[in-house]
């Protein structure tokens, strides 16, 4: 039986700290269900590849560590914090130079050994302020960035 907490943790470390694409290929079923897409992200490992990608243009310096999972069954929940500094567009925000540190939650179920479904929730308000961003603007991208892609439509 396949360790999932380490399968998990191995995935982070090869996505974002080696900055290696090809990873999500290997632990994400391409039709993964994701509960929180962001406004424009492609369904299953493709929109994987999209976010990771969005993330490490904009933060070339990126780092992310797990700090906490907790397994249940095929689930998992991870507490994590990213860091970096923009020095790319992030969702409309432009290049700042200042660095950030964010943390978040995800739970992702797994079937056949990959991540077949996603949820997850991050402190985009405090990573928009740590970035320079005007606090009433980034109310209201924090909530299109925190919020599934029909919710936060919904509420422009």
């Amino acid at each position: 039986m396949q360790d999932i907490k380490v399968a998990y943790r191995q995935f982070m470390e090869e996505l974002f700290n080696q900055r290696d694409l090809s990873a999500v290929d290997r632990y994400v079923d391409p039709n993964q269900i994701n509960h929180h897409l962001y406004p424009g992200q492609k369904e299953g490992s493709e929109g994987v590849k999209q976010t990771a990608t969005t993330l490490l243009q904009a933060f070339p310096d990126l780092h992310m560590t797990i700090d906490e999972i907790v397994q249940r069954e095929d689930t998992l929940v991870i507490v994590w914090t990213m860091q970096g500094t923009q020095k790319g567009t992030l969702f409309g925000m432009p290049p700042s130079g200042n660095q950030a540190t964010w943390t978040g939650i995800d739970s992702v179920r797994f079937s056949n050994g990959k991540v077949a479904e996603r949820w997850g929730q991050h402190d985009a308000l405090s990573m928009a302020k740590q970035l320079g961003v005007d606090v009433r603007k980034a109310e209201h991208s924090a909530r299109s960035m925190t919020q599934p892609s029909s919710v936060a439509q919904e509420s422009v």
